[in-house]
């Protein structure tokens, strides 16, 4: 199973409007833009960067 193919599937089961807009690229995006919001600590940012398949300096780069 891929993850953008069961998140495709439960956007259309949801109901969502524009499901098409809602993708696992668009939702890591998100993700990492939001926790810049938040004050993590150099573990919980080595996580978070971890779980969305990128490094921690991917992560300054590109979202702080």
């Amino acid at each position: 199973m891929r993850a953008g193919d069961i998140l495709r599937r439960m956007t259309l089961l949801a109901g969502v409007k524009n499901p098409e807009r809602i993708t696992a690229t668009l939702m890591r995006k998100y993700t990492a833009t939001v926790c810049q919001l938040m004050t993590l600590n150099d573990n919980q940012r080595q996580w978070l960067c971890s779980h969305l398949g990128h490094n921690t300096d991917v992560h300054k780069e590109y979202y702080q």
